[in-house]
């Protein structure tokens, strides 16, 4: 009669531990996911830049007299864009410095997008920390915490903002690439313009 009991006893305990064991890494992978998308969204907010650094270099061929101001801000806002989680902000104080550019549909349309990109941002980052703190909820939990332990489930940090020191560094590394120097922006503007002139 005891075997009987030690075998259902440890039968309900390989259960419970292959549920436990289920339930984690479901959670652990929606937490994965969820990062997958924030860093989709910020990789999106990233190729915005380049979008307003065309957009710039259209203006600048019809307004000459301010073509070289113009690369100048948009190459800065650029960089900024792809470090800061509030790029309309950016976008809107380049559009306070040169008004022509509100004239741009192609500009107001990349303002809408810079506004929803954020939305996103905001609320990728709410639930993937909502899905890091159901997770840390299930891993210290009793009785959980010991398959936890035992299967090496650690609880996972969570984001604090849109822009943390590995994404600066990604955002810096994206917009030196997709931007150039603010001489390489100079010098195509000035191709441009010739070939316009001709």
């Amino acid at each position: 009669m005891a075997e009987i009991i030690l075998i259902i006893v440890v039968f309900w305990v390989i259960i419970f531990g292959v549920r436990v064991y289920n339930q984690l890494s479901a959670l652990r992978e929606a937490v994965i996911n969820s990062d997958k998308t924030f860093e989709a969204t910020l990789l999106r907010k990233n190729s915005l830049a380049q979008e307003v650094i065309e957009i710039a270099q259209q203006v600048a061929i019809y307004d000459q007299n301010t073509y070289k101001a113009i690369a100048h801000a948009t190459h800065d806002a650029a960089k900024e864009m792809a470090k800061s989680s509030h790029p309309s902000i950016i976008l809107t104080d380049l559009s306070v410095h040169f008004p022509q550019l509100r004239h741009e549909e192609s500009f107001r349309a990349a303002q809408q997008m810079a506004a929803a990109i954020e939305g996103q941002i905001d609320s990728a980052l709410i639930q993937r920390n909502r899905l890091a703190e159901q997770f840390n909820i299930a891993v210290i939990s009793f009785p959980e915490v010991i398959v936890a332990k035992f299967l090496g489930f650690d609880k996972i940090d969570f984001r604090d903002d849109g822009i943390n020191d590995s994404n600066k560094k990604k955002g810096e590394r994206i917009s030196r690439q997709q931007v150039g120097s603010r001489e390489e922006i100079e010098r195509n503007l000035d191709i441009l313009l010739r070939r316009n002139q001709k």
